[in-house]
């Protein structure tokens, strides 16, 4: 184990507690503290985590189920553990960064970066549409070029994905998942959401 750790936990639509404890006791190779009772397994990995320099990321915080007793294990954490914690909610404690959409010189720049590692050719105005349309959102510029270079009508995509932030990559996922039914690949990915379901012991 090196001095100093940098443990992502594994994704999962719907994150567990229990599942960032055991990322954080596999990454130290330590599974054995997964034996213990579930009060004495949290101490034990508190105890760990002093020993060393560690970078904890925590994405989607608010995907988390058992929230409480995350919130309350962050807190317990020693100084030598930093914690990167991502969330669409506020939280009541930590330094917050507000992360807002790109400006529309830095959306444009990644339009046309995008464009061409997909061979698409955009002109001035195709590009300011879909950083319009996109709302600044980096995912959804990416998803809308992605359906851009699998044919879909450039029209139809600009006027169905201005609906505002909220909704605009729910609409370019939705739109993307519609493309894979009646294939192999939409199966893969209705098997996958299915196993995310299933808690890991």
């Amino acid at each position: 184990i090196t001095s100093e750790e940098i443990i992502t936990p594994s994704y999962k639509k719907e994150l567990s507690f229990q599942q960032i404890l055991k990322d954080i006791a596999t990454t130290f190779e330590q599974k054995e503290l997964l034996k213990l009772d579930f009060n004495s397994c949290i101490d034990a990995i508190l105890d760990l985590l002093r020993k060393y320099k560690t970078l904890l990321i925590v994405d989607n915080l608010e995907t988390v189920e058992d929230i409480n007793d995350m919130i309350w294990f962050l807190i317990s954490l020693t100084k030598k553990v930093k914690v990167v914690i991502t969330s669409r909610k506020k939280t009541d404690f930590g330094v917050p960064i507000d992360l807002d959409e790109l400006s529309e010189e830095s959306g444009l720049k990644l339009i046309k970066h995008i464009a061409e590692l997909q061979n698409i050719n955009l002109d001035e105005k195709q590009e300011k549409d879909i950083y319009r349309a996109s709302c600044g959102i980096p995912l959804a510029i990416v998803l809308i070029i992605g359906q851009i270079a699998n044919h879909h009508s450039f029209e139809h995509l600009i006027k169905n994905s201005s609906a505002g932030k909220s909704h605009i990559v729910d609409y370019c996922l939705q739109s993307f998942i519609e493309q894979l039914k009646g294939k192999s690949s939409y199966k893969l990915l209705t098997a996958l959401a299915l196993l995310s379901k299933i808690t890991c012991d």
